[in-house]
């Protein structure tokens, strides 16, 4: 979606809470809701481009086929040091 076409978009959600919102109360209920978006948004973290991933798979399928690998007692115990 274009900057342009994300900005009209809004203009039509802000023109529908104006003209369908009419009380307190579910005004409250959409900010409400709005402030759960918002804190959603701030949590996502940026997601690993696709040919990094792939090429780290490959990476694991490989160290995983010749052996290289830790069982879950091993890895436990590496994570205790830390």
């Amino acid at each position: 979606m274009s900057t342009l076409e994300l900005n009209t978009y809004k203009l039509e959600l802000l023109r529908q809470i104006m003209n369908e919102f009419n009380t307190e109360a579910s005004l409250r209920r959409l900010a409400a809701v709005c402030c759960l978006i918002h804190q959603e948004e701030e949590q996502q973290l940026p997601a690993m481009p696709a040919d990094l991933l792939c090429q780290l798979m490959d990476n694991a399928a490989k160290q995983d086929a010749e052996g290289l690998y830790m069982t879950d007692e091993q890895l436990e115990k590496e994570m205790q040091t830390w």
